[in-house]
């Protein structure tokens, strides 16, 4: 019998509990001991993971919710984010629903970016401005259009067509990049 402490050490060298005996224990008490921390430190590493892996998931769409003040920037980037769901995800048909959600909120998100002006544009000559933003706005239906036909692909589960729907809106998203989009903005 001896008087110690018990410490267990798991999750890269992290103490997460110990138990001092400050009286004689038996060597089975010191298993028993041992075993309930490492059980009690496996459920709180577990109920910390679970919870670190719902915050870190949520991470990439937590921004502030799109509206008809939101920047165009802020509306772009989240064009960028359903786009790429969309991609990577359309040939799994259990994301079909998802998609035709995400294709929808495209959908909403290109007319209120239709209704903006890129900075790009508001830094030209005044004489260049309503031709770039004529530019603009046409670019804009355009890929409006094309959301609403990635809609009726989605709908009909034509991977074939959607992927050439995809396809149009990505040499969009170039040509509209190229155009309109600053230099110093990713």
């Amino acid at each position: 019998m001896r008087a110690g402490t018990l410490t267990a050490t798991l999750h890269r060298g992290t103490t997460l509990a110990s138990v001092n005996c400050d009286w004689a224990v038996s060597k089975w008490m010191q298993v028993a001991l041992y075993a309930a921390i490492i059980l009690f430190s496996n459920v709180c590493l577990g109920l910390f993971n679970s919870v670190h892996a719902d915050t870190t998931a949520a991470a990439p769409t937590a921004s502030a919710p799109i509206d008809q003040n939101s920047p165009l920037k802020d509306i772009m980037k989240q064009v960028g984010v359903d786009f790429k769901a969309i991609a990577q995800s359309y040939k799994d048909a259990t994301q079909t629903d998802a998609n035709v959600a995400r294709a929808n909120e495209l959908v909403d998100l290109f007319t209120l970016a239709a209704q903006r002006t890129p900075d790009t544009i508001t830094q030209k000559p005044p004489a260049q401005q309503p031709a770039a933003l004529q530019d603009y706005q046409t670019q804009m239906k355009a890929m409006l259009a094309l959301c609403q036909n990635l809609v009726t692909a989605l709908q009909s589960k034509d991977q074939n067509a959607i992927g050439g729907v995809l396809n149009q809106m990505n040499d969009g998203r170039k040509k509209g990049h190229d155009e309109f989009k600053p230099d110093n903005n990713s």
